[in-house]
C-alpha cells in the first residue's frame, strides 16, 4: 500500500479502490443474476404453451458511476419484451411478477428475483470485504 501524505490523497486512493470493488461486484452480481434467471427454467417443460426463453434475456446492468465519494451501478431486469398469445400482447412487466411467484400457470422456478438480490448482497459483502478489511 502506498504511503498517503495528505487527507485528498487518501479519499483518491480510498475512491480507486471502491472503483475497483465495484467493478468486481458488478460482474460477479450480473452473472449470479442472469445464473438465477435462468434457473427458472428448471421447473420444468409447458405443453399449454411454447416457451420462448425471453425472461432469460431480462437481465440489464447500468454503467459504473463513480464520483465524489461514491461508486454504484443499477441490475435489474428489462421489462420491454411483449409475448404474443396469439390474441394480445402481454408484456414483460406484467408476466414478471406472475414468473416470480409462480402464478398463473407459468411453470418454472419461482422466485429467481429474490434469489438475485440476496445473491447481489452476498456479492457486495464479499466483495468489499476483501478491498477493505
Amino acid at each position: 500500500m502506498p504511503v498517503v501524505k495528505s487527507m485528498a490523497q487518501l479519499k483518491s486512493l480510498l475512491q480507486r479502490q471502491m472503483v475497483k470493488a465495484m467493478q468486481e461486484v458488478q460482474k460477479e452480481a450480473y452473472k449470479r443474476t442472469k445464473d438465477d434467471v435462468q434457473d427458472f427454467y428448471s421447473g420444468g417443460s409447458p405443453v399449454v404453451y411454447q416457451r420462448t426463453g425471453a425472461l432469460g434475456n431480462t437481465p440489464q446492468f447500468t454503467p459504473l458511476k463513480s464520483s465524489g465519494n461514491s461508486a454504484s451501478f443499477s441490475i435489474y431486469l428489462d421489462q420491454s419484451h411483449n409475448y404474443s398469445t396469439g390474441r394480445d400482447l402481454v408484456s414483460m412487466s406484467a408476466l414478471l411478477p406472475v414468473a416470480e411467484s409462480g402464478g398463473y400457470g407459468i411453470l418454472g422456478k419461482p422466485g429467481f428475483w429474490q434469489k438475485s438480490e440476496a445473491d447481489i448482497e452476498e456479492v457486495l459483502n464479499s466483495v468489499m470485504s476483501k478491498y477493505f478489511n
